[in-house]
């Protein structure tokens, strides 16, 4: 097991643009292909986006935690967040929740 990075952010949406640049970075230092490297950006772009939108509703002051690490031959990419619980609804209700 290989810790890459663990990033302890404001929930706030610079963290954001924190998270992508993080992601870019590993992609380089994996020297992952372009494609590759866009979809890891992206996945965690967008992760990380719902994280600070929902999990912490109006503003409420919060934070995340967003980690990287290989684990045997897979890439595992964490965002944790203390706010508001998730709850999956309606089967399809929630499209961005398989994608991950």
């Amino acid at each position: 097991m290989r810790d890459f990075f663990s990033l302890d952010l404001p929930a706030l949406p610079h963290a954001i643009a924190v998270a992508r640049a993080a992601a870019a970075a590993l992609a380089a230092e994996l020297a992952l292909a372009e494609a590759r490297a866009t979809r890891l950006e992206l996945a965690l772009e967008e992760t990380v986006a719902n994280a600070v939108h929902h999990a912490y509703p109006d503003g409420r002051p919060g934070r995340l935690r967003v980690s990287a690490r290989q684990e045997g031959s897979a890439l595992v990419l964490r965002v944790q967040d203390w706010g508001v619980p998730y709850h999956l609804g309606p089967a399809g209700a929630a499209i961005g929740i398989g994608m991950v």
